[in-house]
């Protein structure tokens, strides 16, 4: 991916700089020494400092410095500490997970096909023809059917055009309410919708087993598109203008759709994609074997959440970069300057990044979870040694 080995290597230092860590006794050592000063010098006589340095020097007035690797040897060990090796590992894991994700765009167009073309010679010619999730048309059209969390909710207005059978020109479009029968003014769900199209009143299980089976093969042709699906719960923010028919005829434009937050989201091509899932896969699976084989115990669950904290990082930071330089005209220029589908893997994988999210929260709440505990567990130690003397 980056040319000569020579590059890899430069590459991966670069990395190993940067992720690795050493443990600061320093630090460690003043904490332990203002905390034994807090301890026995009483508030009234604790004098003003400015800074972290001047408190540090306060307390050498009252009390010896501490050493916390001395006063914390008999405490058992919360976490493993990774090494640099690991550290490098978590990388590596990373940087295939992006090129996985780079393979999967690459192709995505094409095994879109592939799959359309089995499920109609499974079932019939034209399965997925037709259907009403692109009832609408136009670079927004996903805006509209494609958010499943809020297909039950009521917030398509009557009068919302939908296209029907193409005529000369374009399409001919009609107010959604008058397709399905309802009552003027009556706001109209996504599953009325799907349910039209695809059920069967007369054998309702026969009909849930239609659409369920229809959707899942649409939204898993739209995953593999460049332009992928809206984020969950998106659609909320859909903004439904009112009709402006004008002596021209009836056309989508009509009616306005607008969601802002896809908008924003698109600029930093964030829209959900089968290559985000299967990067996110190959991290969780990948880190989990990689835990599994050291046999940590009760420390497996943090050392596997700060691996996959570093290898989502690392496989996002490729990611956005590719497409800040897609963005800038760097990868690609001209006519193709800023394409979704030209740089494969370049977007914000806002999938991954919730989970790097969540396992960097999970992570926060353990460490302070044990840091409470130690510092009580180390109070009890100092306490026991004064005692002792």
């Amino acid at each position: 991916m980056f040319g000569k080995e020579g590059n890899i290597m430069s590459f991966l230092q670069t990395i190993k700089e940067v992720v690795a860590w050493k443990k600061d006794e320093e630090f460690f050592d003043k904490e332990a020494t203002i905390k034994e000063y807090f301890k026995v010098c009483p508030p009234d006589k604790r004098r003003k400092v400015n800074s972290y340095d001047e408190l540090y020097i306060e307390a050498l007035k009252y009390v010896r410095k501490q050493s916390f690797e001395e006063n914390t040897k008999d405490m058992e060990d919360y976490f493993y500490e990774m090494t640099l090796d690991e550290g490098e590992i978590a990388v590596c894991i990373g940087i295939f997970a992006y090129n996985i994700a780079c393979n999967i765009d690459k192709n995505g167009a094409k095994w879109e096909t592939k799959l359309n073309d089995k499920v109609d010679k499974k079932f019939y010619t034209g399965f997925d023809k037709n259907n009403p999730f692109d009832r609408r048309v136009g670079g927004n059209h996903r805006y509209f059917g494609h958010d499943i969390f809020t297909f039950g909710l009521k917030r398509i207005p009557w009068d919302f055009l939908i296209r029907q059978e193409k005529i000369p020109g374009g399409y001919n479009f009609v107010p959604i309410g008058e397709v399905l029968g309802k009552q003027y003014d009556e706001a109209i769900t996504m599953l009325d919708l799907i349910w039209y199209y695809y059920g069967d009143k007369n054998n309702p299980i026969a009909g849930i087993f239609n659409c369920a089976g229809h959707t899942i093969v649409h939204f898993a042709k739209d995953l593999l598109t460049s332009e992928g699906v809206p984020l969950p719960f998106s659609g909320l923010l859909n903004d439904y203008g009112p009709p402006d028919v004008d002596d021209i005829g009836i056309e989508q434009n009509d009616t306005e759709l607008e969601n802002k937050f896809n908008d924003w989201v698109n600029k930093y091509n964030g829209n959900m994609k089968a290559s985000d899932f299967a990067s996110l896969a190959f991290i969780e699976g990948m880190c989990k074997l990689y835990t599994a084989q050291k046999k940590l115990g009760e420390k497996a669950e943090s050392f596997n959440r700060d691996l996959k904290i570093i290898a989502m990082g690392t496989c996002i930071m490729i990611q956005m970069s590719s497409m800040i330089l897609n963005q800038k005209g760097i990868i690609k220029k001209g006519k193709d300057q800023g394409k979704k589908a030209m740089v494969p893997g370049a977007k914000w994988n806002v999938i991954l990044t919730g989970a790097m999210m969540k396992a960097m929260t999970q992570e926060m709440a353990e460490v302070t979870k044990v840091r409470n505990e130690i510092n009580k567990k180390y109070s009890e130690k100092i306490k026991e040694m004064n005692d002792n003397e």
